[in-house]
C-alpha cells in the first residue's frame, strides 16, 4: 500500500470494524501507528478483568501515546476484587481526550477503591457520567467534580436492596438535590436521568440555582417530588419522563394499598399544583412527557403538553385521567400497556367514564391524535367522533 496516500489509508482503516482494524495493525507500521486512533474513537468496553488487562497491556504501547486517543469507557465489571482492576484509573488524567465514563456498578468499585472518586473529581475533559448501583461515595464524587457535564444518568438502587436514601437524615435531603449536586454543570448540563434519586417531598432545595440548557429531564421511582425545584432550575425543559412506581413492584395492589398509595398522590399533586399558582410560575409549555399516568398525576403540571405517552401500571387509576390531561390538553396522546392492565384490572367501565371526560372536557380540547386503548368500548357519539378524528 506503499503508493496510498495517507489520507486514503486513513480513510480505509476508517471503514473497518474493530477486529479488522486489529488484523490491518500486523501489516505495516502506519497502520499500527494510527490503527488506535481509529479503535479508541469508539466506546471502550469492559465487562471482565481478562478484558481490562489485556486493554492496559494495549494502552501501554507506544510509551503510552494512546492514552490521548480515548474518549470513552464503559465498565460493565461487577466484581472489582481484582488487586490491579483499578490500575487503569490512575491513567484517567494523562487521557487528554476523556469525555464520557459509565459505570454499572459505580458504587462497589468506589466503595473499594476510594481513590478514584478523587481521580475522577479532578477531571476536567468530561462530558458525560453515568453511575448505576449508586450511593455514598457516588453522592461525594458529585459534589467534588471539576468537570463540567453535559449529560448525567444516576440510579441511586443499591445491589444490597439497602436503598442510599433511607440512610440519611432528612436534614441532609436539599443537599443531595440533583438541583444542587450539579450545580458545578449549571451552564453546560442538557440532560438529566434520575433514577431512585429521592428528593424530599416537602423541603424546597437552593432556588438560586438555574440551568438554562437543561432541555431533557428522567425522573424515575424518585419518590414523590416537589416539582417546583425543577420549573425554577430548568426554565427551558421540553421533554420530560417521570415514572412514580417502582419498577421491579408489578403485582396488583390490594384495596387498602391502592387506597393509600392514592392518598398520597392526591395530597402531593394538591401541593404541587398550590405552589405552582401560588408562586406564579410553571413551564411555558412541554414538548413530550412519557411516564406513568400515576407519575404525570402526581407532578401536578400546570402547563400545556404537546405529547403524552403513557406507560400504564398497576397504581394507576381511572379517576388521574381527566385531572392529569386537563391543563396537559395534549395534541397526541397514545396509551401503551392497556391490554396487560385491562387483563389484571378486569372492569373497563371507569376507564370509558374517565375518557369521556378528557374527550369533552379540557383535556381533549386540542387532541389531534389518540391511540393505544382499543380494546375499551366507548360506544355512541364519542366513539363515532374517535374513528373520524384520530386515525
Amino acid at each position: 500500500m506503499a503508493h496510498l496516500s495517507p489520507d486514503v489509508m486513513l480513510s480505509i482503516i476508517a471503514c473497518c470494524s474493530q477486529r479488522d482494524v486489529c488484523n490491518l495493525m500486523q501489516t505495516c507500521r502506519f497502520f499500527y501507528e494510527e490503527g488506535p486512533r481509529v479503535l479508541l474513537r469508539q466506546t471502550v468496553h469492559l465487562e471482565t478483568s481478562i478484558q481490562l488487562s489485556g486493554f492496559l497491556a494495549f494502552l501501554r504501547l507506544q510509551d503510552g501515546s494512546r492514552l490521548a486517543f480515548v474518549r470513552s469507557f464503559r465498565f460493565e465489571l461487577s466484581d472489582w476484587n481484582d488487586n490491579g482492576a483499578a490500575e487503569i484509573f490512575t491513567y484517567l488524567p494523562l487521557m487528554s481526550n476523556l469525555r464520557s465514563l459509565h459505570f454499572s456498578h459505580g458504587e462497589h468499585l468506589f466503595q473499594r477503591e476510594p481513590e478514584v472518586v478523587d481521580i475522577i473529581a479532578e477531571l476536567t475533559s468530561l462530558q458525560e457520567l453515568t453511575v448505576h448501583h449508586a450511593g455514598f461515595e457516588t453522592a461525594r464524587l458529585l459534589r467534588s467534580l471539576q468537570s463540567e457535564l453535559v449529560c448525567v444518568d444516576i440510579d441511586f438502587n443499591d445491589l444490597d436492596d439497602y436503598p442510599f436514601f433511607q440512610t440519611i437524615r432528612e436534614e441532609q435531603y436539599p443537599r443531595l438535590h440533583p438541583v444542587r449536586a450539579l450545580s458545578h454543570s449549571m451552564a453546560t448540563l442538557t440532560k438529566l436521568v434520575c433514577r431512585q434519586w429521592y428528593t424530599h417531598s416537602k423541603i424546597v432545595p437552593d432556588t438560586r440555582l438555574v440551568y438554562p440548557n437543561l432541555g431533557e429531564l428522567e425522573i424515575y421511582d424518585g419518590g414523590l417530588p416537589l416539582v417546583f425545584p425543577f420549573i425554577h432550575a430548568f426554565p427551558n425543559l421540553r421533554h420530560l419522563a417521570h415514572r412514580a412506581r417502582p419498577e421491579s413492584r408489578g403485582h396488583p395492589l390490594s384495596a387498602i394499598e391502592a387506597f393509600n398509595l392514592s392518598e398520597e398522590y392526591a395530597a402531593q399533586r394538591t401541593l404541587n399544583v398550590s405552589q405552582q399558582i401560588s408562586l406564579g410560575r410553571t413551564w411555558e409549555r412541554l414538548c413530550s412527557f412519557s411516564g406513568d399516568l400515576a407519575g404525570l398525576y402526581v407532578l401536578g403540571l400546570t402547563c400545556p403538553i404537546e405529547r403524552v405517552t403513557l406507560h400504564l401500571g398497576c397504581e394507576d387509576q381511572p379517576a388521574m385521567l381527566g385531572p392529569s390531561l386537563s391543563t396537559a390538553r395534549p395534541r397526541n396522546l397514545e396509551v401503551c400497556g392497556f391490554e396487560g392492565y385491562a387483563r389484571t384490572n378486569g372492569d373497563l367501565s371507569k376507564w370509558r367514564e374517565g375518557l369521556k371526560a378528557v374527550f369533552s372536557g379540557e383535556g381533549g380540547s386540542r387532541l389531534e391524535r389518540f391511540s393505544g386503548m382499543s380494546g375499551i368500548p366507548l360506544g355512541g357519539e364519542i366513539a363515532q367522533e374517535s374513528d373520524l378524528s384520530w386515525p
